[in-house]
């Protein structure tokens, strides 16, 4: 992967993996426990959205 600015894409990075709980929490209040998140379907999601965003060059 390349990218001018690491720090941004790590920081994207993050929040695609912890942005739904952290957005809950802001908006409306509550935390969702691990339980309560696909943990699996929301880091593959991240992850694909990530390398669609900054994937190598092939």
């Amino acid at each position: 992967m390349h990218t001018p600015e690491p720090s941004l894409a790590a920081e994207h990075f993050a929040f695609l993996v912890v942005g739904r709980s952290i957005d809950k929490a802001l908006f409306f209040g509550g935390r969702e426990t691990l339980a309560e998140i696909n943990v699996d379907r929301a880091v593959t999601a991240a992850v694909q959205a990530f390398l669609r965003a900054y994937g190598t060059q092939r």
